[in-house]
């Protein structure tokens, strides 16, 4: 009798539930699939966790489907959702709305039910609610997968599906300000915006979508206190805008991909969409589908230049903002309420009602000290796993079944998602999607190339159960 096929995908987000769904759906033998999930709602994670209506989508609807082949799925279910008319603008169809990130976790959370009552003969879907400690290698090219409660099983396949992590440590901040009671590092915690006095001032580090995210909660919660928001350029995602598609100019960034040739095409390009009435955002929408393809083919020095000088202005542009939130941004700047600011931190102390916090302005010689109540990190997720201190990613680094790729955006894989072993070939066995292929294709967090990543990632995973084919011996002819 065959073993049976066990595919263990660890994290249970949006990318390891597609990965589960898609392997469902395209299995041609029985399949054994394994979600092992802690934290957040299984299918939701964080993303789509959240029950508030101002947290919307910053993409329309007619561009998240979870299936890559069936572009209007997801419209098609909101046409059979009788509560979600209510999101829509006035005059605005379902395709061009920007729902609200709870009722996209409602449609994941129905396309896993899908693909669980679909199956086909012979599968098996297991949710695991469990915090994975260490993955092993055992005889016969097998995983052990060992879990907080102490129970082992054994696995042919492992998809690292580890979403987003919080965000990474704030440079020179002290110990003493960091446990204090006024600093939160994870802005995702329900504690960093509750028990807030309404004449009390909130600081936040970094002004991108997160730190949308966190306003908008706290205007939700009807705080009516100060908030103040920096980073070291000051620079805010832009709003979705109906303009006009800019012409495909593709043909124009043929490779060898080289940054000093790509980017005065781009510039020359970007003054052309502002003249024709169009614009940067549209821009940028027509070279996405070739972003992955240009990015691998950067060399590392580019990479690091983009980097270093490019990637705060393409996060404004990539990056949007639904009409509505950032209207509600922009009504909060104009009350006074929300200061945005081009500044850095250099230090914080710890005062006995809050926080000073001495801030250097972009263009000022003098520093300002201002008082807060609460600090709030919201730069973004950490990339670099070399700083993730989970069990599981320690144990990893340290077995070397994980690498960090050498932009420390995430980890060491090839772009189909097989990470990369210690010998420098791909495993068959080990494998990842989502964020932590920042590294290897650069455009890799939001829902369309993860759909489609995920849809290949199982192509791929179902290819590597295969049989190897016989290598045929050439007949000479010679008698035995």
């Amino acid at each position: 009798m065959a073993s049976e096929k066990c595919v263990t995908i660890i994290g249970g987000g949006f990318s390891g539930t597609l990965t589960a769904v898609q392997l469902l759906r395209q299995t041609p033998f029985p399949i054994s699939v394994k979600i092992v999930n802690t934290g957040y709602p299984l299918s939701k994670g964080v993303a789509y966790s959240a029950e508030s209506n101002l947290h919307l989508l910053n993409v329309r609807s007619g561009r998240m489907s979870a299936f890559p082949h069936q572009p209007k799925h997801f419209v098609h279910w909101l046409e059979n959702q009788p509560d979600v008319q209510q999101y829509c603008q006035p005059g605005e169809c379902l395709a061009d709305a920007f729902m609200p990130r709870k009722v996209y976790g409602r449609y994941i959370a129905y396309v896993l039910d899908c693909a669980r009552d679909n199956m086909p003969a012979g599968c098996r879907l297991q949710f695991i609610e469990d915090e994975a400690l260490e993955v092993t290698p055992q005889a016969k090219g097998k995983y052990q997968v060992t879990l907080k409660s102490g129970e082992p099983f054994l696995t042919e396949k492992v998809v690292f599906a580890l979403g987003n992590f919080a965000p990474s440590p704030i440079a020179g901040l002290d110990p003493e300000v960091v446990e204090s009671s006024f600093y939160f590092g994870n802005p995702w915690k329900p504690e960093a915006l509750t028990n807030l006095k309404q004449n009390e001032t909130v600081m936040l580090i970094g002004t991108g979508l997160t730190m949308v995210d966190v306003v908008l909660s706290l205007l939700e919660q009807k705080f009516a206190g100060r908030i103040i928001a920096f980073s070291p350029k000051g620079y805010l995602p832009m709003e979705h805008r109906h303009t006009k598609p800019y012409p495909d100019f593709r043909k124009e960034l043929q490779p060898p991909y080289k940054l000093a040739r790509i980017y005065p095409e781009v510039k020359r390009h970007i003054r052309q969409a502002i003249s024709q009435g169009s614009s940067c955002e549209a821009l940028i929408d027509s070279l996405r589908p070739l972003t992955q393809e240009i990015w691998q083919e950067l060399s590392l020095e580019d990479k690091q230049t983009f980097l270093r000088h490019l990637s705060s202005l393409w996060s404004v542009f990539r990056h949007r903002l639904s009409p509505q939130v950032a209207a509600r941004i922009q009504e909060a700047r104009q009350s006074g309420q929300l200061e945005i600011r081009a500044a850095r931190l250099q230090h914080a102390a710890v005062q006995p009602e809050g926080l000073t916090v001495k801030l250097k302005e972009r263009g000022q010689l003098q520093n300002e000290n201002v008082v807060v109540h609460r600090l709030i990190n919201c730069t973004g997720p950490q990339c670099n796993y070399e700083k993730i201190e989970t069990p599981l990613v320690q144990q990893l680094l340290q077995t070397r079944l994980l690498q960090p790729d050498e932009l420390h955006l995430g980890l060491l894989a090839g772009p189909e998602g097989k990470l990369i072993q210690k010998n420098g070939k791909p495993s068959n066995a080990l494998f990842t999607i989502g964020p932590a292929l920042r590294g290897a294709l650069w455009e890799s967090t939001a829902v369309p190339e993860i759909s489609e990543q995920a849809a290949h990632l199982a192509q791929t995973i179902l290819h590597a159960f295969m049989p190897a084919p016989e290598t045929k011996t050439e007949n000479t002819g010679a008698k035995a």
